[in-house]
């Protein structure tokens, strides 16, 4: 089906997983393994996001299903996660690095401030709902995204390519 090799190799054996099946469903068999790639997952249960760097995108992302170990520790509090998103076209590791690494802290220098909350006698009542929690949410991701690609070391990389794997 026109799958790379690697992908092949675990697709067969965790065929009976969900995981598997959705990162099939989603595209992610279609990257080439060895090739480097910042990828975007959500989650919607809590709402969250994550941001990492793969070379191999079916691989990472069965490893934060926990499918087998590997994934990260962020990603452990929640077992619904979905790919949202691969950049590819990076000539080098150190470029994906730094444009993960970029798009994360583009995330946290664009992040609002703390809204003081209501004072209720000597304590401080926290806001309803979290300002900071906001950041998390896929819309606020992918106009950070927008903003990384527009910084002046990417966005001179031709071979730059957004790639969504959501339908909807």
């Amino acid at each position: 089906q026109g799958m790379v090799p690697h992908a092949v190799d675990l697709v067969s054996k965790y065929r009976a997983h969900a995981c598997t099946d959705l990162g099939v469903a989603r595209g992610l068999h279609n990257f080439a393994e060895g090739r480097h790639y910042v990828y975007l997952l959500a989650s919607t249960s809590p709402q969250s996001t994550y941001i990492g760097y793969t070379v191999s995108p079916l691989h990472r992302f069965l490893q934060h299903c926990q499918v087998y170990a590997g994934g990260a520790k962020a990603t452990k509090k929640s077992a619904t996660w979905e790919p949202a998103l691969i950049v590819s076209g990076f000539s080098a590791k150190v470029y994906a690095l730094s444009f993960e690494a970029t798009w994360q802290k583009f995330t946290a220098r664009r992040a609002v401030p703390a809204v003081p909350g209501k004072k209720v006698g000597k304590r401080v009542k926290a806001p309803a709902i979290s300002v900071a929690r906001k950041h998390r949410t896929l819309p606020a991701k992918l106009r950070n995204l927008a903003g990384a690609l527009r910084n002046p070391r990417f966005k001179d990389m031709p071979d730059l390519k957004v790639h969504f794997l959501w339908s909807d």
